[in-house]
């Protein structure tokens, strides 16, 4: 089962050199000693030390662009936003300065999930440095999660205009271009990231990823191989490697990856679950069970693992109530999976409950008013009922 990459950006907050000048020295040793504490990740220390450096001297703004800083780390984006105002007001309003706190401020209000005030705010710090790449990934980001692609598409091109060695908005080109089943053209943006920095595995193994959907799976398998050459440890190709190779129905050739992923990681999400389907392939029908057990054991929150699981009790072992059973957890653990209510009408059906059969296949068809499979087995169960009248 294939892993979807999530969208990596360049997040780094854009921090200000240390300051210069202090009214006071009792701020500059604070200033200072936070700034210890930031360069080694001890953030509650750090901003009590710049919040002592506020107290001490209200007209620091470097202390207050630190403070926002610390929060961000801190995920407490509405302390961060107040923090970026502070500095705000301290500073030039047309100066590099309020680019950048006014980037920052943009990239709390992201974070809130309040867009609107985002993208304002990253708009008004383009409108001083149009040359930070960042800003244009960050609006182009945000386009892309409404799905608007066009919009999205137009910043993350700004952002290769403005740095043409900058990898990310090429890798973001390709997310955006792959998002919407252009998979040639996704291959050719992770191309050209891939060109900056042969090294980047994300932009091989989303290459490989499309390769898999155009059905080249010789080149999709030979590309992870490659992103696994460069970077051993990473078990994202590795799984993709393994996951292949299912498709290839090389089921013996498969299981090594995903157990190999387990000894270096034996939480990692789904490697169980890919043994398990492997099992079920095999029709090894009790050790499939036990790998899905397992993986529920280690991602409880994942629906599909209950849900194959009741499948293979109600096809496999003809065992109609356990299986009732894990699809009624799969829809506990996802109200939106609509396989497991499908699944759930097929079982009622088979226990002779046909009212909570129909009841079932409604509610699939309710979440996914097009999904064949529910739209088939309602069908069915009309056609029969009505031939027993």
């Amino acid at each position: 089962m294939k892993v979807k990459k999530l969208l990596i950006l360049t997040l780094a907050v854009m921090l200000l050199p240390a300051v210069t000048s202090l009214f006071a020295a009792d701020a500059d040793d604070h200033y200072t000693q936070g700034n210890t504490y930031f360069d080694q990740k001890q953030y509650p220390e750090a901003l009590t030390e710049y919040q002592k450096a506020v107290e001490t001297d209200p007209s620091n703004k470097d202390a207050y662009f630190r403070i926002g800083n610390v929060y961000i780390k801190l995920k407490k984006y509405a302390n961060g936003a107040e923090a970026f105002k502070k500095f705000l007001d301290l500073v030039p309003a047309k100066g590099q300065d309020a680019a950048d706190g006014l980037y920052n401020l943009g990239l709390c209000y992201d974070y809130m999930g309040e867009t609107d005030l985002a993208i304002d705010n990253y708009n008004k710090s383009m409108e001083i440095d149009a040359t930070h790449a960042d800003v244009f990934d960050r609006i182009g980001l945000i386009y892309e999660n409404k799905q608007d692609y066009v919009k999205a598409q137009t910043y993350y091109l700004r952002a290769t205009e403005v740095e043409p060695n900058n990898k990310n908005g090429f890798i973001n080109m390709g997310y955006v271009s792959k998002e919407q089943e252009k998979y040639q053209d996704a291959i050719d943006w992770f191309n050209k990231a891939i060109a900056i920095d042969p090294q980047n595995t994300e932009s091989i193994i989303e290459k490989g990823n499309c390769y898999d959907k155009l059905g080249d799976l010789e080149t999709a398998f030979a590309t992870y191989a490659k992103a696994a050459d460069i970077d051993p440890t990473d078990k994202e190709a590795q799984y993709n490697m393994g996951y292949i190779e299912i498709k290839k129905k090389e089921y013996d050739k498969a299981a090594p990856y995903f157990q190999g992923i387990l000894k270096s990681d034996p939480v990692y999400k789904k490697a169980h679950y890919e043994l398990g389907y492997i099992h079920e392939l095999k029709k090894e029908y009790d050790d499939a069970i036990k790998e899905y057990k397992k993986e529920i054991d280690v991602n409880p929150n994942y629906a599909e693992s209950y849900n194959t699981l009741g499948l293979v009790y109600m096809d496999d072992k003809n065992d109609l109530n356990t299986s009732l059973k894990m699809f009624k957890q799969a829809v506990e653990v996802d109200p939106q999976y609509y396989y497991s209510w499908d699944n759930m009408g097929l079982v009622y059906e088979k226990m002779g409950d046909n009212d909570k059969a129909m009841e079932n296949y409604n509610k699939a068809l309710a979440i996914k008013p097009d999904f064949k499979t529910a739209l088939d087995d309602k069908a069915a169960l009309q056609e029969k009922l009505k031939s027993s009248k």
